[in-house]
């Protein structure tokens, strides 16, 4: 019989008893064990038998099985009752010996999969369950909202890998703020905010990694009628109000600022801030944020309750749920400035209220109108113009979805006007 070979079936056999029992180490019998002697020739002239305990790495991932982290110091335990016996020590990556690793503590450097082996003379080694070493967090992280912002505006962090996070912090100008270690913060002073994300070690204590987006906090500027602005550029941005001086339900959106025009308004700007009645919005703004005029789903406190939107000739962008569950009825006109518009800028709510737009004309440069824009609006909606080739996405269901289904499915796409009537939407040219 050949040195190293012997007993391969029983091998097979231990492997398998070890699986079905949840051991963490492998040895495997020989023919004189199983005689009543001390085990057969190992290979190196001695004889082989049985260890009677097993080896475990420690620490080695807990009982959530997410794995350890970068430069955790691992430790092999043998927990025999051999006396008189001198362990060796060999540990692995993959499958491959690491050189020099043949102590019983081992710190790996790169992620992978570690095991050690453990020999003594006179018997089978036998090896520790692998353990996987985890590098840095994989996914990335998203800040809402973003951009240039005024402080006090409350940023929300956002991991959006498979790991379990846990663990937060939020820097400022590069350097981690004493404190800041929860999802949520909110910046009082100007700088430039990030936020680094690394998972605790139960849960795998993978690396840290910072949001590549960085969120510019500004200090506002306060007009005479209490409205509040930052200036990132040439221009100001319109992020909200003050409620002791601008105290009213209607909003009048200045052009210019210090003699600068007003090129945006921010998002959340306006956001559950109770305004209602008519909305202009003049030719000097260019962006509107998402959820800059936001309803709540609910009547009562929090409620904006805008009516009617007009949209100055410079509007290029309407962002996510901008406008979302006001009171806007009648006739939506988007101007030919207008090149997307976001994921439910217009929608409204199934229940209670809602908006209740007729018809809505978009312009010519419109390119993308995001998923559920015009969602539940369900009673109301029944005429619709639009130009050719314009990326829309519908939603769940409902009027808006139809039109959807009917204008890229049904129509290709073809600019004209279209009409609900019953169930079915139809078109002209």
């Amino acid at each position: 019989m050949m040195k190293g070979t012997r007993n391969i079936g029983r091998a097979v056999l231990a492997f398998a008893l070890v699986g079905a029992v949840g051991f963490s180490a492998i040895a495997c019998k020989t023919d004189a064990d199983e005689n009543g002697g001390n085990g057969g020739d190992n290979g190196n002239g001695t004889t082989s038998g049985w260890f009677s305990g097993t080896v475990i790495i420690d620490p080695n991932g807990g009982v959530y099985g997410y794995g350890v982290g970068l430069n955790t110091l691992l430790t092999a335990n043998y927990n025999g009752t051999e006396t008189g016996i001198t362990l060796t020590y060999q540990w692995h990556s993959g499958t491959t010996a690491i050189n020099g690793a043949t102590n019983n503590t081992y710190t790996p450097t790169t992620e992978g999969s570690y095991f050690v082996r453990v020999s003594a003379s006179g018997y089978e080694s036998i090896d520790s369950l692998p353990v996987t070493v985890n590098g840095t967090l994989k996914g990335e992280i998203t800040i809402t909202p973003n951009g240039d912002i005024a402080v006090n505006v409350e940023l929300t962090a956002e991991y959006t890998g498979d790991e379990h996070p846990g663990l937060y912090q939020w820097n400022k100008d590069g350097t981690a703020i004493d404190g800041a270690t929860k999802t949520t913060y909110t910046p009082t002073v100007a700088g430039s905010y990030t936020v680094t994300v690394r998972s605790s070690a139960e849960y795998g204590g993978h690396g840290p990694i910072t949001s590549t987006t960085t969120v510019n906090v500004m200090e506002t500027e306060t007009d005479s009628d209490g409205l509040k602005y930052i200036k990132p550029g040439n221009g100001y941005i319109l992020v909200g109000r003050d409620k002791t001086i601008h105290t009213g339900t209607t909003l009048t959106i200045p052009a210019t600022f210090n003699g600068s025009p007003v090129t945006g308004i921010g998002e959340r700007a306006f956001s559950q801030d109770n305004l209602a009645g008519e909305l202009i919005i003049p030719d000097s703004v260019v962006t509107i944020g998402d959820r800059a005029f936001e309803s709540t789903s609910a009547f009562g406190s929090g409620s904006n309750d805008l009516t009617k939107v007009t949209f100055g000739n410079k509007v290029e962008t309407i962002g996510s749920y901008a406008f979302y569950n006001n009171r806007l009825t009648g006739e939506l006109i988007i101007p030919d400035s207008v090149v997307t518009i976001g994921v439910g800028a217009f929608m409204g709510e199934s229940q209670g209220r809602t908006n209740k737009i007729t018809k809505v004309t978009f312009g010519s440069k419109v390119k993308t109108i995001g998923r559920s824009a015009l969602t539940y609006n369900d009673d109301y909606l029944a005429t619709v113009i639009i130009g050719k080739d314009v990326d829309v996405t519908g939603g769940d269901s409902g009027v808006w979805e139809r039109f959807a289904n009917y204008y890229n499915n049904d129509n290709g796409k073809k600019a004209g006007t279209y009409t609900y009537s019953g169930s079915a939407w139809t078109w002209k040219e």
